[in-house]
This record gives structure tokens, sequence and C-alpha cells, in this order.
């Protein structure tokens, strides 16, 4: 808007030339000049950060806004058109051109009902050695909705199901979808509070679970039950399209987590979609292989109930991730999964894998992951990045992965799908071009009904759309852009929700909970870590006096464990911006203030080479001397690689058990400079796994795997008031001989308790199988004369028949796993679980003809036994010990061996007998182990007056 003069010059010829600069100055300048009744405008940019397109668009824009304002100047700015009418349309109407027909007045049980028909002799559902055909499963599930039809389920019934993975639990499901109800998804793993919330949000009268007795106070239906007496013929339908078919509970940010309502008619029009785009006609099967309660299963339910495959049921195992070994078996064809998982595969060689397509959702997938993935199969597999919330049926986007043409950080999100309509638009809700970023609303035939219960959230989160008047949308809080091919590309979130291994979390939630506790001032939950190892960090000011591991355990009583914090950090006060909002970058930066007042880097050269180790197994960028291992994300799985690496680097054979108690730099860096190898450790079984000074000690027995690892938070929790030692047999060690029998580890155990605690009252517990070990040391030591305060059983069974053939089976599985365990410490420096998997034999039972071992096993130390035991190795014919028995039996563990009603017809002394919530995998970890904890400390002091 500066006027340009003429210049003149007396005898001098004056001409404009314009100047081509090499370099831009800014990134971008723009420079208008009025030349008579025109506006001259010109661009100067940077070409590493726009390409000419994109400028030659922002002019345009720019002279849309021109336009618009020049026709009316009483425009609000807001209302000022930036896109073209062209660009508009090419926006909401060619990138949103999804209209497929499908059966949308049809429910998910009908299309499963009319499958039924083509397929009645193909396999439905297979778990472990258990099948179902569908035929078998469309009449089990007939049977049990009418059951529940008859306790008075109809449309929109919310029916709970909290069933662990098993055949029993896809008949659940289909079984309240035919009687017409939606089924609500329980993990059993979360806390009580948590499905007691849920219940009573949901209004919930009736839970399918195995057994009809629960704390909840509705009705429970045992799905373990008979319903031979209702009828297999399919079920007059009484729902619609309309109707619920499921009602998901997600994280919510008030603190207590939110009811999705999906229809009907949503989740047909999903499964039709997912079948032609992954099945495409195909014989490929389905895993199986997480809790219900994450709404990935949804696809791996239903899209092969609707299209002849077979779903295949795994289980969750402690050992080792449950995805590698859906990876290894080669019983599937599809596979949904999230990032997270592909991390867990990725050095897995899947060139000859039955696997020809993996759907990755639930967070944002890396290109450099994709790539390895792609490449472990030798290319030779589609990988389909889905985007969907739940609130829009599970996936909403798609795209396929292109091994040639996808060089961005990550893979987009891809192109709406069948009837769907994708929006990104801005804070006025208008829409915006191509490029530019905004937040994804979703329309179409997958929006959810919305929050049970929650009429204002549902009200701010789906609203009219605009777009298409009388249908509704769902504003997503997730921001992207456009493509200038359709696609869209993710770019993170617009408020405090964030996603962890496929599962969505709201920070709020978290930080409700721990505010809501005694003692705590003011809590912030953060996402620290990089891509491949985020984690969740608490920073916490807390009231003088208040015990951190106090908040820890409520907080495990309080959320599920996906949402527990795997760090705390305690600070004086809140670091504040200048507007007065928490400080979340200062936050990030601080240390853990628990222990020690300020951070302290590694000092020497001991300190040095563990934090190297640390932050290459964890994936950290820096590692302080008094971080703790397993806050920052350590299991046991980094437990080996770091004691293999110790090896390498310091040339220390360090046992895994001690890197359970030495878990900071600072500790495990003084503990390895006072020894100079493994052998040098005073005792060859036992392991002291806490830091109690306490006389009171507690020895435990590990089970078939040989690992004490599994009790370190028991042990922790113990730490105030018992010296707890795991015991675990000979053959860790490269030249280290196996125990050579059962008898022989009874031997080693005994005397390598005497040293440690040379007289009695004796506690000793045992997990497991390993109960058949603590027996037997318990009646040694009775008839030894020493007195046994009390023997602890941890969901072990109460069998005793052929107790010496099933000693042999007990030495011959702990054999098998330490021989693995023994190979990876001394060959491998890199260890898998996939080479672990492949070391490890199969256990397999042993025939009873094999007594002439047993006896020959007997012989090799009976003269020890003869000189020490009263009546000559009689201990081995008595079955149970007479000492005082207390057993804690997980509540999902229902095989009959573990019955109460057996044990006590078992034990000879006194008997207390518990069950606790958790499973066999779960009972010893967060948050179930506390209860054990509490049970022990209350109830072992009645047998243990003696002053140690």
């Amino acid at each position: 808007n500066m006027e340009m003069k003429d210049i003149e010059l007396p005898e001098v010829q004056i001409k404009q030339y314009g100047i081509n600069n090499r370099k831009a100055k800014f990134d971008i300048t723009l420079n208008i000049e009025e030349v008579g009744n025109k506006l001259i405008c010109e661009v100067e940019y940077k070409s590493r950060l726009y390409n000419r397109k994109s400028i030659e668009k922002m002019l345009k824009h720019y002279v849309n806004v021109l336009t618009s304002i020049a026709s009316n100047t009483e425009l609000r700015i807001v209302d000022i058109e930036l896109l073209s009418e062209d660009e508009k349309k090419r926006i909401l109407v060619e990138f949103n051109n999804t209209y497929a027909d499908y059966q949308m007045d049809k429910t998910i049980s009908k299309l499963f009902e009319e499958q039924v028909e083509k397929t009645p002799e193909s396999l439905a559902v297979v778990f472990e050695n258990e099948r179902l055909t569908y035929k078998e499963l469309n009449e089990k599930s007939n049977q049990l909705g009418r059951m529940l039809r008859a306790k008075g389920v109809k449309a929109d019934s919310i029916v709970g199901i909290m069933v662990e993975a098993s055949l029993e639990m896809i008949v659940g499901i289909m079984g309240v979808l035919k009687a017409g109800g939606a089924y609500l998804p329980i993990d059993a793993q979360y806390p009580e509070d948590r499905i007691k919330y849920m219940l009573d949000d949901s209004q919930t009268k009736i839970i399918i679970q195995k057994g009809n007795s629960n704390s909840y106070g509705i009705e429970a239906v045992a799905i373990d039950g008979d319903f031979s007496d209702h009828s297999k013929d399919n079920i007059e339908a009484i729902s619609d399209y309309k109707d619920l078919a499921y009602l998901i509970y997600t994280s919510g940010s008030t603190g207590k987590p939110k009811g999705t309502m999906i229809e009907q008619r949503g989740l047909v029009n999903y499964i039709t979609w997912a079948n032609k785009t992954y099945v495409k006609n195909e014989s490929v099967d389905f895993p199986l292989y997480s809790s219900i309660s994450f709404d990935l299963t949804v696809t791996s339910i239903f899209t092969p109930l609707i299209s002849g495959n077979k779903i295949v049921v795994y289980k969750e195992q402690e050992n080792e991730p449950v995805i590698r070994r859906v990876f290894q078996d080669n019983k599937v064809g599809i596979v949904k999964l999230t990032p997270s998982h592909l991390e867990m595969i990725k050095d897995i060689d899947n060139s000859n894998s039955s696997i020809k397509r993996l759907v990755v959702g639930g967070e944002s997938l890396k290109t450099g992951l994709a790539k390895e993935v792609y490449e472990s199969f030798n290319k030779n597999v589609e990988i389909y990045n889905e985007y969907g919330p739940t609130e829009t049926v599970v996936g909403c986007m798609l795209y396929r992965y292109d091994y040639d043409k996808c060089k961005s950080i990550s893979v987009p999100i891809g192109k709406p799908a069948d009837n769907v309509c994708i929006y990104i638009l801005d804070e006025e809700k208008q829409v915006i071009p191509i490029g530019f970023t905004g937040e994804i609303y979703i329309g179409g035939d997958g929006v959810s009904r919305g929050y049970l219960s929650r009429e204002e959230l549902t009200a701010d989160k789906f609203i009219s759309n605009p777009f298409k008047p009388g249908e509704k949308m769902y504003r997503s809080g997730d921001i992207a852009r456009w493509l200038p091919d359709g696609n869209v590309e993710y770019l993170g979130r617009m408020d405090d929700q964030i996603k962890i291994k496929g599962y969505r979390i709201e920070l709020r939630e978290i930080n409700n909970v721990i505010n809501s506790l005694d003692g705590v001032r003011e809590a912030v939950t953060l996402v620290n870590g990089n891509d491949e190892n985020r984690y969740l960090c608490t920073y916490m000011v807390l009231d003088d006096g208040v015990d951190l591991q106090s908040i820890k355990y409520n907080t495990q009583n309080k959320l599920p464990h996906y949402m527990l914090p795997n760090s705390y950090v305690t600070v004086d006060k809140m670091p504040l911006t200048i507007n007065g909002k928490v400080d979340k970058q200062a936050l990030q930066k601080m240390h853990r203030t628990d222990e020690v007042e300020k951070k302290i880097p590694p000092r020497n050269f001991h300190e040095n080479t563990i934090a190297q180790i640390w932050k290459e197994v964890l994936n950290l960028e820096e590692i302080f001397i008094d971080d703790d291992f397993f806050e920052m994300g350590g299991n046991s799985i980094n437990v080996i690689q770091v004691a293999n690496r110790l090896l390498e680097s310091l040339g220390l054979e360090v046992p895994y058990s001690d890197l359970i108690v030495y878990t900071t730099v600072r500790k495990l860096s003084e503990y390895t400079q006072t020894i100079d190898s493994y052998s040098s450790n005073q005792f060859k079984h036992a392991y002291k796994i806490n830091k109690s000074t306490s006389k009171r000690k507690i020895f435990i027995i590990h089970g078939a795997d040989g690992s004490i690892f599994y009790f370190r938070h028991l042990a922790k929790l113990l730490e105030d008031d018992y010296s707890v030692y795991g015991l675990q047999p000979k053959g860790l060690k490269g030249d280290e001989a196996f125990p050579n029998s059962y008898y022989q580890m009874l031997h080693d155990y005994v005397k390598e308790i005497r040293a440690i605690q040379p007289e009695g009252p004796y506690i000793i517990a045992g997990f497991c199988i390993g109960n058949f070990l603590v027996n037997d040391m318990g009646n040694i030591f009775e008839l030894q004369g020493d007195e046994v305060a009390a023997l602890l059983y941890l969901d072990s069974e109460a069998y005793i028949e052929n107790r010496h053939y099933k000693g042999l089976f007990v030495y011959k599985s702990i054999l098998n796993t330490i021989d693995a365990w023994r190979k990876i410490f001394r060959k491998d420096k890199m260890f898998t679980l996939e080479k672990f998997n492949n070391l490890m034999p199969k256990a397999k039972p042993i025939s009873k003809d094999n007594q002439l071992e047993i006896l020959k096993q007997r012989s090799s130390i009976q003269n020890y036994y003869s000189k020490t035991l009263p009546i000559n190795s009689k201990y081995m014919h008595l079955g149970f010990a007479k000492s005082p028995t207390i057993v804690i039996k997980s509540e999902e563990n229902n095989h009959h061996l573990f019955k109460e009603e057996l044990w006590r017809n078992m034990v000879k002394g006194e008997l207390e007998y518990y069950e606790t919530p958790g499973d066999h995998e779960t009972l010893l970890l967060p948050p179930y182990v506390g209860r054990v904890a509490e049970i022990i400390k209350r109830e072992l002091p009645k047998y243990c007056e003696k002053d140690l």
C-alpha cells in the first residue's frame, strides 16, 4: 500500500527491472504492488518448505477471501470462504463417495443364521482341543438366548459377559444377541470398583459368567450350566437395526468410564465392509487373543461368523505375549492388531507364514515399523492401517500400506469406509482446504447412539451434520489433514486422550482417580518415552508422611492394568507456565524424588556401563542412577537381556534373581563390584528377593518354569514383615549340573534353607506345582524334629495320588525349562521369545511304567536320608504334612483339583482356605497380589509366635 512515485533524473533514462533473489529471506513473503487499476501479487518462499502447487493454491484462497469481502462487507471473519465451490465439492462429495449397498435392515445374529444355513458343518470356533461347528454354535446360542429371554431380556437390555477366553465366551455373546439384548464385555481382571460401576451405570440385571455366584448383587447365569431343556431352534427376532448390539466402556475424562452404545445398523455396516475388504470371499480364519472389552475384537468375532470362516481363540499366558504364539502357530489368515503388537513380532521370520493380511489399528502406525514387518514376511503380506473411534464402530477409514510409495513418518489413515463420511473442519465447523490441519468429524451409518446416561457429553460429541440435514456426526478430537489424493493423514489429539498399546486412555481419568486418594494434593499424568517405549508417568505433590507405596496400591485397586502408571514422581510443587497452567515440559524433565532429592547421572565406569545397557534394552534416552528398572518399564524379558549384556560387557554372570533386588543403577553397580562372577554367590539355590531386615523368613518355591521372577511383587509387599527368599533349581549356569532327580532337588533345597535359617519354625511357600516340593520339604523338617510354622500354597492343587509319578513329572517339567534358560544365558546375547520357544521342549506326561526310574532316582540319595531321618525315607509316603496350612486360590481357577473340599479332605493339620481375585497367571501380579499379601500378613502371625 506504499505509493511508488516515478523517478526522474536529468539526462538519465530509467527502466524498472525485477531482481531474482537466489535465496528467500523468510519462509514466505507476499509482495503486492498496485499497477494502474490492478494489484500485482508476488510470492517469495523457501522451496524446502513449500512446493509450487501449495503456493498456487494459497493464492487462489487469498483471491477467494478478497472476493468474499468485496461482495459482502458485513461478513464476519469466521464466515469468509477460503474454498471455491469446486474445491468444496471435491472434498465433500468426491472424497466421500462411499455409498455401498448392504443388508441394513438385518441384525448381526440374522446374518450369522444365514451363514449357518450355508455351512452348518464347518468349524465356527476353536479353542485348544475344543471346537464348535456353525450348527453347534447356533444351537447352543439359541438355547442360551431362550433362557435369557425367559428371564426378561428384550431389545436394548444390557447383559454383562465376564467369561475368559473359551468357546463359551462366543456362545455367550451370540446368545445375548439372539435374545435381542446388547452385550456388555467385562474383563475379569478389572478392579472390583470398576466392574461394579459399569454394572450399576448400565443398570445391568444379568451377568453371564462361569459359575452362578458373584458379589455384584445381580443375577448370574452360569455359561457352563445346563441349557438342554431349551429348544435349539432359531429364536424369533424381537430387535431390529435401530436397537443396541453392544455397550462398551472406555476411559472417561471425569474419572469414570463412559459407555458407548453401538447399534445393530452400525455393526452390520462395518462387518459387511470388513468382510468385503479383508476376507474377499477367501478361506481365512481370525484369531481372538485379547480381551473382548477391547473393541478390536469385534472384527475378529463377527467377520468370520458371517463369512463361513472360523475364530481361533487364544488364552493369555504369563511367559510370553500371546500375539507371538498367534504368529508362530500358523493357524490363521487375518490378524487384527495394534502397532504395539507389531513391535512384539517384527523379529519373527514370517516368510512362510499362513497370515495373508494384517489389519492394524488403535494407534498411529509408523512407516518404519510397517516396513520392518513387511520385510519379515518377505514382502508377501497385505498391511492395512485402519482408523476409527469406538463411537463409530471400530473402523471408519482405511489405507493399504505401499512399501514403495509410503515415505512419510506415519502411514496415512486412508479413505472413508463404506457408507461413512469424513469431514476435517476448523473451530467453526467450516470445511478447510486440502493440506490444512483440522479436527476429524465422522458421519454416516457407523455413528453410534451416544453415551449411556451422559446426555451432556453426548450432545457435545454427537452433533447435527450441517452437510446432511437430519443426520448426526461425531466430533473425534483427532487432528488430521486431507492429502491431495483423498487420503487422510493423522496428526495427533486435541486433548489429553492418548493411546498406548491400542488402549484409549483419558489422562484426566487417571488424574481424577489419583487426586481422589487421601494424602494427594495434586497429580498430573503424562506420557513419557519414545514411540517404541511409551509409558505413563504420574507426578504428584503429597502431604507430609504419605507413603508412596500406599498410593500405588490404592491406584491399582481403582484402575485397570492398562491405565496404571509405570512410574511415579513426587515433587515439592507443580511447575507452572506464565499463564498459570501446569508446565508439562518442565515436569517431564524432573526426576524422581521419592528416594533421592535430585537426579544424579552415572559417575563411573560401572554405572555408565549399566546405564548404557538399560538405555538400549528399555529404549530410553537417559537413565539416572536412582531410576528404578521396573518403574521405567522393565519386565522379565528385559531382565534376561540385561543379564546377557552384563556378561558381555563386564564379564559378570549375574543371576536374574539379583536383578530383581538391585533395581537401580546405583545399587546394581555397588553389587556387581563386590562379585567376580556368578560362582561367588554364597548360595546355589536361595536368593533374597526383597530388602527386608526382618528375622522372620519366608522361603518360596518356584513353579514349573523354575523362575522366581514372578514373586517379586509379593516379596516387595511383604518387605516390612518378612525377609523373602526365592528358591530356584541348579542348571541356570552353563557349567552347573542339573539336579539328578526330584528328590535331589528336595535335598538341595532343605540344605540351603538350613544354611540360611539353622532351626525352625520354618515358613515354606510354593506356587503351582511347587506345591509338591513344599509339602515334601514340610515332611522332611517335621521328621527331623523341626517346627514348621506354616505351609503356604499359592494356586496349587491338592492332588496326591501316585505322588512319585507326579514328582517325576514336576522334575521333568522344571528340567525342560531350566535347560532352555541355561542355553539362553550361555550362548545367546540377543535373546528373543521365539528363540526361547524353540529351545523349550514340550512337557509330556510321564508313563506310569516309569516307576522303576523313580526308584532308581530315590536310591541315589537314600543313604543321606537313612542317616538323618528317624524312619528311613518314610516322609515319601506320608501324604500331606501335618503343619498348619494356608491355601490361597485364584477365583478364576476352576479346576476341581484346586477346590476347597479336596484340600480339606487331604490336609491333616489346621487349614485356612481363601479365594482371591485373578487367575493362575495374574494372581501374583498387580493389582491382585495386594490381596494375597494382605492375607499372608494377617494370617501368618497366628502361627509364628516364636521369635527368630
